[in-house]
This record gives structure tokens, sequence and C-alpha cells, in this order.
């Protein structure tokens, strides 16, 4: 089976060689400039997924999208909600990642964390996603994060089009999109979308409970593009099963989770060279959860009443709003370009809660909860070319945390390093220290009140080198300690921080060839080394992807392997995620598409330990299929 295997890409390589190299198109050339004026190279290890692979790899959703990011997996945690974490980190809600629409940060104000809303969201309207790993950007406006991920908007002005996209998989779920990009004059454009979507799971059984994450959810989008003024509205309708929810034995009896998102954008580039931005946001969260369990083991501190203890039943609604104005100026000057910028972030919070407790005692109550958060913060990036080809980059960025219920806090940010580049080699080291802030969650589990941001310092070093003109290898090292991390104390029962400095190493490698304009091969490899603690997810891991076409047929295949790892006494074993799939192009617009997912059912396992049912280890994906059917006009 492997020896045809090999020969059927020998073959499919030959082939995308052969036909592919003569085609090419006026969008792939617009996007790669695009991308080389967002990239920023200064923050470290950046990992793209451009226009062509979102399309060519059938990618429909972020979450597609982030399995293959090197380094991390993408998987389910315990409340059914797809999350991204690094190569051995504990499945979580991951309250060190940051997700930006454009130049909009979009985590929730309660966990930081933003895949509660956005682990499924569609890429109908996103050109092209950069990811950056392990470093700082001090320009934008947002907490700091172990990973940052920019989805970056299709530009109305070149698009021009309307799609109509539906697609049906074999879990009876589905997808239904329509995009449409207009040019209404030559200062004025639009972009609008609407997506409905629905995605079913195969159920775990724990405890004898079959445990629930399937999910339905609409969205809306619409830019409007008038000379340096864009203007963004998204909304998002997500409800989903509660998975494992907040039960100490993972296995409640029913419940759902709900969330309504708005959000409205303003970006405005001023002056005659364009070196002052204005950037304004507001966003609003309505989120409901519901929980039922056949025992009053929903042990979460806020719902805790001192004679009734922990409820088996409970409602809790939450509504959230943030507000962002920050500003940037541009200075440049011979060998030398400055940036200098500040922001202000103002989070708010209001809870209600109704829960049930042994007896059948029920009461409606406002929980004790971080009633609002403001960040203030002002940065200086410098960057300085003393000759051709070197460039030194040094940044500092000062934050001032103010919490309801939790002390002020005052922190410095910082990165210094270099970048040099000659003929077909480019070099980068750099060193960072940011601090992670406490999510408001962790905040009212605080046991202290006195919860501080946590400190990771990390180094990098990588070298890139062109082989060709399509074709580069990366290889790319990180070094680093984290310091006072957020933990449970069982002894003061809440939140504190830790008292250990843990230490990690990670090498990462990427090989990347472009087969000819239409086709791609990208293999990509980590080692994840933590020195004084344990692994709770594989430590070696590594991707393959590739695509092309032949005429009118497009293919492409992914195969993503995960290394066998014993984890607290839990075998997980080794992972082999294959998905492939073709696609045909009809005339008039019309494309059809097909893909399987985990084909060869060898999808990774996340293990658990609760204290109510001891431990073992849930699927991540199921096997699927899908077929979509595309409408261009």
């Amino acid at each position: 089976m492997k020896r045809v295997f090999f020969y059927f890409l020998v073959v499919v390589v030959w082939a995308n060689l052969s036909f592919g190299e003569s085609i090419s198109t006026l969008l792939e050339e617009y996007e790669e400039a695009r991308i080389e004026k967002t990239k920023d190279d200064t923050i470290g290890y950046v990992y793209i997924l451009s226009r062509k692979d979102i399309e060519n790899l059938q990618l429909n959703t972020l979450g597609d999208a982030l399995k293959l990011v090197l380094g991390g997996y993408f998987l389910p945690n315990l409340y059914g909600v797809g999350s991204f974490m690094y190569a051995s980190s504990v499945t979580r809600v991951a309250e060190d990642i940051r997700l930006f629409i454009d130049d909009h940060e979009v985590s929730s104000v309660h966990t930081m964390s933003p895949f509660f809303v956005y682990d499924e969201y569609p890429l109908t309207n996103i050109d092209y996603i950069e990811v950056y790993v392990m470093g700082i950007n001090s320009k934008l406006s947002a907490e700091n994060g172990h990973l940052i991920v920019k989805l970056y908007t299709k530009d109305p002005s070149k698009e021009n089009v309307s799609v109509l996209k539906g697609y049906a998989d074999s879990k009876r779920g589905y997808g239904l999109s329509f995009s449409s990009a207009y040019q209404l004059s030559p200062e004025s454009s639009y972009f609008v979308m609407v997506s409905k979507s629905e995605k079913n799971f195969s159920n775990p059984v724990l405890n004898r409970t079959s445990l629930n994450r399937d999910y339905d959810r609409i969205d809306a989008y619409l830019k409007f593009v008038y000379r340096d003024t864009v203007i963004q509205f998204l909304s998002s309708r997500i409800e989903r099963g509660i998975f494992a929810g907040l039960s100490a034995d993972l296995s409640p009896e029913y419940g759902s989770a709900k969330n309504v998102n708005l959000s409205v954008s303003l970006s405005q580039k001023l002056l005659s060279d364009k070196s002052l931005e204005i950037f304004l946001s507001y966003d609003w969260q309505d989120r409901e959860r519901e929980e039922g369990n056949q025992y009053p083991l929903i042990i979460y501190k806020p719902y805790y009443d001192p004679l009734f203890q922990y409820p088996y039943y409970y409602k809790d609604r939450r509504k959230f709003s943030k507000f962002v104005l920050s500003g940037k100026k541009v200075f440049t000057a011979g060998k030398n370009t400055l940036f200098v910028g500040g922001d202000v972030r103002n989070y708010t919070q209001n809870a209600d809660v109704k829960a049930t407790y042994f007896g059948g005692y029920t009461k409606e109550f406002t929980p004790y909860h971080v009633g609002y958060f403001h960040v203030y913060s002002v940065y200086v990036d410098e960057i300085y070319r003393p000759v051709n080809g070197l460039k030194l980059n040094a940044s500092a960025k000062v934050e001032q945390y103010d919490w309801d219920k939790n002390k002020s806090k005052t922190v410095v940010n910082g990165k210094a390093g270099f970048l040099y580049s000659r003929n077909k080699l480019l070099f980068k080291l750099f060193f960072t220290r940011m601090y992670i802030a406490p999510p408001v969650a962790f905040i009212e589990l605080s046991a202290n009140k006195d919860l501080k941001p946590y400190l990771t310092d990390v180094a990098i070093a990588g070298i890139e080198y062109r082989l060709r003109r399509k074709e580069k290898i990366k290889l790319y090292g990180f070094k680093g300690v984290v310091k006072d991390t957020f933990k449970y104390s069982e002894e003061l029962n809440g939140v504190v921080n830790g008292d250990k400095t843990f230490r990690f190493s990670m090498v990462f490698t990427e090989y990347e060839k472009q087969l000819g304009s239409s086709g791609k091969l990208n293999l990509t490899g980590w080692v994840v080394n933590n020195e004084n603690y344990p692994a709770y997810t594989p430590t070696v891991g590594a991707n393959a992807i590739f695509y092309g076409s032949i005429n009118k047929v497009g293919y492409f295949f992914t195969l993503l392997y995960r290394k066998s790892e014993n984890i607290k006494g839990i075998h997980i074993k080794e992972t082999y995620d294959l998905s492939a799939g073709l696609s045909y192009r009809f005339g008039d617009g019309f494309y059809l598409k097909v893909k399987g997912e985990n084909i060869l059912n060898r999808e990774q396992y996340v293990p658990y330990i609760v204290p109510v049912g001891g431990r073992g280890s849930y699927s991540s994906a199921d096997r699927r299929y899908l077929i979509t059917l595309e409408k261009v006009f």
C-alpha cells in the first residue's frame, strides 16, 4: 500500500510540473505582493496559508486551516470547542492565542480565547492567513499571545464577483454561503458575506453518558472601503453542545452553549503619506450556558453556596462589551523607520445565574464576577538598516492593567534582534520578553485577588534559504522560560500564580516548493522538549501538504503525523490523519469538489483526567466525506 501511494505521488508531481508551468494569473501576483506588504519578519517565525492554499485544499473553516499549522494541534477541549495549543501543552481554553480579522482583535472578554466563537469560522471572506509563532508584535492593539493568527479579508476592488457555495458531509452536516464584491466607483467598494452551517460529531461516551459537541452557526460580514477609510461589520450566532462542560465527572446529562456576537470597526489612514493610522472598534457579546448533572458535581467557585454547596443545574447568562481606540504614527528618516503608538482598551461584563442545588433549592443571583477591565498601552518600535541586507529591530511596550476585583499591574514588554539577508539567505535572531495577562475568568476564580501577568522569555533563531526561485527551506529554534503561570491551588481553593519556572525548547523545519503556478509541496516537522514538566500532547509531529491540477481537474492531499505518547499513564497512539480531495471546473463558473477527512480513521486522541471517573482519552475528529458545489458569477 505504501509503495502504491509513493508511485502515485511521483506521477502526480510529474504531471503537475508538466502541465502547470505555463499558467499564471494576475490575482496570484497581487496576493503575493499583498502578503509581502503585511508580513512582519521582525516578529519571528511566520507560517502563511495563501488564497491558493485555502481554495486548493478545500479549507472551509478556520479550524481546517489551523490543523495545518506546524508546532501545535487544533483539538477540542473539554467544552467541545476546537482550540489551538502548542505541542506538549495541555488541551484547555487557550487564553494565550490572539486572533485578528485584519486589524481587529476578536478574542473573548471573559476567557481571552477567540475559539468559542471563531473555531469554525467560515473562510468565505478570507484572502490569506498569517500565523506568528512565539513572537511579540508591539504594534497590535491587543494583549500579548504566544501565537498570533491574522486573517486578512478579501479586497472587494480586486474581487468584483459573487459566489454561491454549498456543501454537505457524511455526518449530515452542511454549509451554505453567499458572498458578493463590487466596486461602486474608483474610490469605493464593498464586500458582503452571509453563511449558515451545521456540523455533527460522533459523541464519545464517558461514565455511560454521551457527550455532545454538535454546533450550528450563522455568520454575516460586511466591508466597505472608501479611499483610505475601511468600515467592517461582523456578526456570528452559535449554538453548540456543552460536551463535558463544568461537571467534575465530565458527564453532564444535558447542556448547551449559545452565543451572539456583534462587532464594528473603523480604520482610517491620514496625512498625505498615510503615515498616521487611527483604529476604532466596538464588540458586543451575549453568551448563555446551561448544564445539568445527575449529581451536584458542577464544581465551579462562583456558583458555590455556603449551605447547599455546589449545584447540579445552572443557567449562566453574561453580556460583554469591548471598546478599543488606537493610533499609530510612522516616521521615516534615512536608514531609520520608527513606529510610535498607543491604545486604550475597555472591557465590561454583566452576569446573571440561575442554579438548582441538592434538595431542589433554586436561586437566581448575580455571581461574583469582574465588572470591568481597562488596558492602557504605549509603544515604540524602531528598525535601523546600517548596511544593505542588515536590519536591526528593537521595541518596547508599556501596558497598565486595571481590573475590577484585582490589583492593578504595570508591565514592560520588549524585543531586540536583527535580520540579515544576502542573496538567497535570510538569518534571524530575536530575544523577546512578553507578559500574558490573566483572563477575567481566572480572576473570578482567584484565591487571593492578586493575579498578575505571567512572564515568557524566548530566544528565536532562524535561517531561511531559497534553493531556487520557488523553492525554499526554513529551520527555526526556540528556547524559552515561563514564570508565574496560572494554576489551581487545592489548598487555597482558587487560581494563583505558580512559583515554578518552566523551560522549553522547540525546533521547526519547513520545506516548500511551488509546482508550477497551480501546485505546491509543503513539508513541515517539529520537536518540542520540556525540560522540567511533563507533556500532555505529543512532542513530535510532521505535516505533508501537496496539491496541483491537470487541465480542469484539481487534486490535493494532506497527511498529519503525531508521535505516540504515554501521558500520565494514558497511551496516545500514533496519528496518521490523511485528507484528500478532487475538484472539477465546469464551464460558466461552476465547480464541483469532493473531499475526504481522516480517511484512515487514525485521528489524534485527547487525554483527560478527572476527579470522578478516572482517566482516558477521546477522539478529536471523525472520518468525514464532503461534496461541494460552487458557482461564481
